[in-house]
């Protein structure tokens, strides 16, 4: 089920590295997405969930102010 449709002209990326900029520019279109919350670096379950967007997922990690500034070392991921 659709909770919630975004334009793309609605979505912002604040404090972005360029490499996330690459990933969302192909996978924004997706029809399957993986969203997660953290306030911790990156686990091996989150770079698996990474390794995920080769089969076509669109995966997100929404950051909290206490978390990392960056996501480094994750496949695909959108920080």
């Amino acid at each position: 089920d659709v909770v919630r449709n975004i334009s793309r002209d609605e979505l912002a990326f604040a404090d972005s590295s360029p490499g996330d900029f690459d990933a969302a520019r192909d996978t924004l279109r997706c029809d399957r997405w993986i969203v997660v919350t953290s306030i911790f670096e990156p686990s091996p379950a989150t770079r698996k969930l990474g390794e995920m967007t080769r089969q076509g997922w669109c995966y997100v990690v929404v950051a909290d102010v206490n978390g990392p500034s960056h996501y480094d070392g994750v496949e695909g991921v959108i920080y």
